[in-house]
């Protein structure tokens, strides 16, 4: 069923890096992404190796760009994307949308706390 805002099936969230970008996991990017890497994207955690999350992020990106690379994704990311928690955590957010959770997936690492008594 296509989402009557944007025309689209697939729910996407927009992050402005050199531009804005539609960042979204349909099941061609899930496919091209565990094809990549090996790895399922539900299985990404806060424990997951950065550079599967930058693999990610990259694999959302040229979904609009076919031509683009690992390495210009990642200078653009560089150059326009601030801190990299909020990339991780925006990253997590569309991997939560995508399955219809009604959180989004936390990939930062947040401090432990423990209950009070």
């Amino acid at each position: 069923m296509k989402n009557r805002k944007t025309g689209t099936a697939i729910p996407f969230r927009v992050v402005t890096l050199d531009k804005p970008r539609r960042l979204r996991l349909g099941m061609g990017t899930i496919i091209e992404f565990e094809q990549l890497t090996g790895q399922k994207v539900m299985d990404i955690n806060k424990d997951t190796e950065f550079v599967t999350i930058a693999q990610l992020l990259w694999v959302m990106m040229k979904r609009e760009e076919k031509d683009m690379t690992f390495e210009e994704a990642i200078d653009i990311v560089d150059e326009y994307g601030g801190d990299l928690t909020e990339i991780m955590s925006i990253v997590g957010e569309v991997i939560g949308i995508a399955f219809g959770e009604k959180e989004e997936k936390k990939l930062e690492v947040l401090p432990e706390t423990t209950p009070e008594n």
